[in-house]
């Protein structure tokens, strides 16, 4: 599915800050369908840094507003992690079409 669906499914949100409608745009912008080991659900891995860098605003704002996407179902969060147990990354996984907010 192109990324223009979850673009449009995004703008379409509402009930969130614009910070977070921000976050979810860029977000949609960046969900690829066709990762191996998703079955076709589209998945973002974008980091935190990169986040704040395309919405020009802080990592704190980025967190709290990733984190309310996931509450409203807008998202789902996987984590992943390294063989020593650090964080390696979030995956993101589009699930706005679900959300009480569209």
């Amino acid at each position: 599915m192109s990324t223009v669906i979850y673009e449009a499914q995004a703008a379409a949100l509402r009930g969130i800050t614009s910070s977070e409608k921000v976050v979810a745009l860029i977000l949609a912008a960046r969900m690829n369908s066709r990762l191996p080991g998703w079955g076709g659900r589209p998945v973002a891995m974008p980091k935190i840094t990169d986040l704040a860098r395309d919405a020009e605003l802080d990592k704190r704002t980025i967190s709290r507003a990733i984190s309310t996407l996931a509450e409203r179902g807008i998202i789902e969060i996987t984590r992943f992690r390294k063989p020593d147990g650090n964080l390696s990354r979030n995956y993101y996984v589009w699930t706005a079409d679900k959300s009480d907010a569209y």
